[in-house]
């Protein structure tokens, strides 16, 4: 109740013919689906210190194979030593400040097919986020990512070890919770009722 209360007045607080766009049911649904399904992170590729980190990636390769040379009967200035070592863990270095000390910003994004995984605890698999593609990637290993359920095929990522808690206030279900309800408030209310009586 609190969180529809919330977002009720963030629906009233847009500008009406924004509100004449769509119900708030339409609203609610929405920020639901964010909610439940968006991926955090900084995704923009606007970061210049990122950028600067995917510039020199290559650069950084170049230095550790040209160190690797030079480490043989070739190699004796141990300055330029140095300097082909620190050029080739800037990429990495660079990532760190960007995320932990200039404070990267920080995005909601939806993944078309990624976003739709459902949740098993023992699926196996691996959401990465790749910097220099600039894209993210799921891998799966083994057959319990995907469960036939009749005709039909359904695909499914593990979220981590989550408890009843987590998984009730970030994504909007329980394990082994019957959700077959067309009603989203009767949805709502046996999903509180269960978890109440779970955390008995």
């Amino acid at each position: 109740e609190k969180q529809n209360k919330e977002w009720l007045e963030k629906y009233n607080a847009l500008s009406s013919e924004d509100r004449g766009e769509f119900s708030f049911e339409q609203f609610q649904w929405a920020m639901e689906a964010v909610h439940s399904r968006a991926f955090k992170g900084d995704f923009t590729g606007q970061d210049p210190t990122k950028e600067l980190s995917k510039t020199l990636v290559p650069f950084a390769a170049g230095a550790f194979a040209l160190n690797y040379i030079r480490s043989g009967p070739f190699g004796s200035d141990d300055n330029i030593t140095f300097l082909l070592l620190f050029l080739a863990c800037a990429p990495v270095v660079l990532n760190f400040l960007s995320e932990n000390v200039l404070g990267g910003k920080m995005d909601a994004v939806l993944l078309p097919f990624i976003d739709s995984a459902n949740h098993r605890g023992n699926a196996n698999s691996n959401i990465e986020f790749d910097p220099l593609k600039g894209a993210f990637t799921v891998s799966v290993e083994g057959s319990n990512c995907i469960i036939k359920d009749g005709d039909k095929q359904q695909f499914y990522i593990s979220y981590g070890d989550k408890r009843d808690t987590e998984l009730l206030l970030n994504y909007g279900f329980l394990n082994d919770f019957n959700s077959n309800y067309e009603n989203q408030e009767e949805r709502r209310r046996a999903l509180a009722k269960t978890f109440n009586a779970r955390s008995l």
